[in-house]
């Protein structure tokens, strides 16, 4: 005869069906026997039907197999997850509500002005890092005349200027670069 130490040790494994046939015949004769042992296994049905009963959704094997990243895999994300989740804050900092559909459509237009100029070859339509040049080719393009600051001191060089329509009227765009950077700076009166 089982012990209930032997008894409750395979008594898991008893339940899932895992045993051999001599060792279940032994464990059924023990829970004939043992009311402790008996009461433990009647508490692991009762869990069996509560699962059962609360219509959870399980993931298949596949679906954790692609779920599972080796362990040589996850150090190569630490790095890039921490990039991508401080540019998430920087983001949220610097341009709360900047980017919402129900904001101010111009600031949109902005943005999506910006991104085409970075796409396409529409950045700069007058190349010159001279703002007396860039300044006069502004003349009768626009309906003003744009300030063109000088901001070389602080990191910014001027690399030209463009035209651009925001909110259905011609502004001047002053181009500047920071080390990589494109920096669009448009101006309207």
């Amino acid at each position: 005869m089982m012990s209930c130490s032997e008894a409750q040790a395979l008594l898991d494994a008893y339940f899932d069906g895992e045993l051999d046939l001599r060792s279940s015949l032994g464990i059924e004769q023990h829970l004939e026997g043992c009311p402790e042992c008996a009461g433990a296994y009647r508490r692991l049905e009762l869990l069996r039907a509560e699962i059962a009963g609360a219509d959870l959704d399980f993931a298949t094997d596949a679906v954790m197999r692609r779920l599972r990243v080796p362990l040589e895999q996850r150090g190569r994300w630490r790095v890039p997850l921490f990039f991508a989740a401080a540019a998430v804050v920087v983001l949220a900092l610097f341009l709360p509500g900047r980017l919402e559909r129900r904001g101010d459509p111009v600031d949109r237009e902005v943005i999506d002005s910006h991104l085409r100029s970075l796409l396409a070859d529409h950045l700069i339509d007058v190349q010159s890092s001279d703002r007396h040049t860039v300044k006069p080719w502004f003349q009768g393009k626009v309906e003003y005349a744009p300030t063109v600051p000088d901001l070389t001191a602080q990191g910014f060089v001027l690399a030209g200027g463009r035209l651009d329509v925001i909110d259905g009227r011609k502004v001047a765009v002053l181009v500047y670069r920071r080390r990589e950077h494109v920096i669009n700076l448009w101006i309207s009166p």
